[in-house]
């Protein structure tokens, strides 16, 4: 689905929604990039999260001593072995900035659920009002009935 679509999809939601909701809907919103991954570090995996940084820091400050060590590598043995280093350190790196992703993605998902959750919530209240309504107004019909 195309950033189109979803403009126009929580367009047509507003319209949908009364004012009070559609105002509770404009303040969830969508968080930028920056504000989801320091949401990973409020998160219910935060320690999980801090190792992982501190874990991607170190890789990649092994990578650049792999790298400097490989130019400086006076054999061709030397020069494999610190590449094999760099090349392990930056799939390190590569693999936590991964699981970082996919941590923010499911943080993303769990906030799309409960916002709909919340939706479903105002509806079924409104259900339950309008039910209400029609029972009562059906019972005073009954009423007046001779």
């Amino acid at each position: 689905m195309n950033p189109k679509s979803n403009d126009q999809f929580d367009a047509l939601i507003r319209v949908a929604l009364s004012r009070e909701e559609a105002d509770l809907f404009d303040q969830l919103g969508e968080p930028t990039v920056p504000e989801a991954f320091l949401g990973l570090f409020t998160g219910s995996s935060r320690r999980l999260v801090w190792i992982t940084t501190v874990v991607i820091l170190v890789f990649f400050a092994g990578s650049i001593y792999c790298a400097v060590q490989f130019y400086q590598a006076p054999t061709i043995r030397e020069m494999m072995l610190w590449g094999a280093g760099l090349f392990f350190c930056i799939l390190a790196v590569l693999a936590n900035k991964i699981w970082n992703w996919m941590e923010m993605n499911r943080q993303m998902l769990m906030r799309e659920v409960k916002r709909l959750e919340l939706q479903v919530a105002h509806l079924s209240h409104k259900l339950e009002e309008k039910e209400n309504d029609e029972d009562e107004t059906s019972e005073e019909a009954l009423e007046t009935k001779p």
